[in-house]
């Protein structure tokens, strides 16, 4: 039998055993020594019809202590799993935070970069590009210099500015052409009318006088005079239109003759230093256009420098020839210069982009004057 307070008792021991195996759901996972006392006294537990109630409560009441502390120690463990686990993920967040920040940081250094070298490269084409307008815009048309590939948009609008160019030059050299033409045919018709109509007209005159005069020897030597004189100036124009010396004698010869014919006495002194070989570099094109250039320089010389001294230089280097015209005058702004003058160095800039090459005024090495010089790139055959 069992009074009030150990029945009360009892239910309590046993709500605690049902509370604690319950907790301790994995019965493998208890100390041995419990579990061979639970499996020794199973049978006194399951055992409903008889119970010793004092016997069970007697092994409750030592079985309790061992289950409460093993279920102190799982929770602690528990716990301690449960710390080192946030423990982990606070850890496992931090790096992630970390190479988060990391990984942030040098795509913006890697964006910086990229920017940089794309402005840099937009830059430098793009000042490129201006160099080549400003080629356009002083003439030297050989400095533009073409993309090997087209990628962007850049890039075509060089190309196109070098198809534009090569136009603009071929409508600017028709121009001239057409200019020097009717240049041409105008002097060629001022030398007809003034020098061979005049002396057609002295020859007409002198053939009615043979008739009428009493001197018919002395009129005739008149006649032969005056068509001696329109034989000379029909040669000086045919001369002019194309320099037959050119090919017979070569480029230096034909200069010397034109020098010769100029060397007046109210003339400035002139000195020619030249190379002989030069006639073996030239074709017939590059010589014909040289001789007109010289010409016009000289020419400009004689009108506009009021000189009494210039220098001719025809030289020859490994990769060029040049030619070199240089005067102690009263010298020249070429950027800005008269009228009259800006005609012949029109005619003179566009006969060198023909045949290829450069020419440039700077001051003279006398206390005065001007220097022009003329720079032929020499091919590697003609060297």
């Amino acid at each position: 039998d069992m009074n009030d307070n150990e029945y009360f008792n009892y239910i309590e021991t046993t709500n605690n055993f049902i509370d604690y195996t319950t907790a301790l759901t994995n019965f493998k996972n208890l100390p041995l020594k419990i579990r061979t006392q639970l499996s020794e006294n199973l049978p006194q537990f399951s055992n409903t019809n008889t119970p010793n109630f004092l016997h069970i409560t007697q092994l409750l009441r030592e079985l309790l202590p061992q289950l409460e502390t093993t279920h102190n120690n799982w929770r602690a463990q528990k716990r301690a799993i449960y710390i080192d686990y946030y423990a982990n993920i606070n850890t496992i967040n931090s790096r992630l935070m970390f190479f988060a920040v990391a990984g942030l940081v040098l795509c913006i250094l890697v964006a910086i970069l990229y920017v940089s070298t794309l402005t840099h490269s937009i830059r430098y084409r793009l000042k490129k590009l201006l160099s080549s307008a400003h080629a356009v815009y002083t003439g030297k048309t050989q400095n533009i210099h073409l993309p090997e590939k087209q990628i962007d948009e850049l890039d075509e609008v060089t190309y196109y500015l070098h198809k534009m160019t090569d136009r603009l030059v071929d409508i600017i050299a028709t121009k001239k052409v057409i200019e020097g033409t009717e240049k041409e045919r105008k002097r060629i018709a001022m030398d007809l009318h003034d020098h061979i109509l005049a002396d057609l007209s002295s020859v007409t005159r002198n053939l009615h006088n043979i008739t009428a005069s009493t001197k018919p020897k002395e009129n005739i030597d008149n006649l032969t005079h005056d068509i001696n004189n329109i034989i000379n100036n029909i040669r000086n124009v045919i001369d002019d239109l194309h320099p037959h010396l050119i090919y017979t004698l070569g480029l230096i010869a034909a200069i010397e003759s034109f020098l010769q014919k100029n060397n007046g006495s109210n003339q400035p002194e002139c000195y020619l230093s030249k190379d002989i070989s030069i006639d073996d570099v030239l074709n017939e094109h590059q010589k014909i256009n040289i001789y007109r250039i010289t010409i016009e320089a000289i020419q400009n010389v004689l009108q506009h420098a009021q000189c009494s001294k210039y220098e001719i230089t025809l030289r020859k280097t490994k990769t060029n020839l040049i030619l070199s015209i240089e005067d102690n005058g009263k010298g020249f702004d070429h950027q800005v210069t008269p009228n009259t003058a800006q005609h012949g160095l029109c005619n003179i800039r566009e006969r060198a982009k023909i045949i290829s090459a450069t020419v440039m005024w700077h001051a003279s090495r006398f206390n005065s004057g001007t220097c022009f010089v003329l720079s032929l790139p020499l091919t590697t055959e003609s060297n």
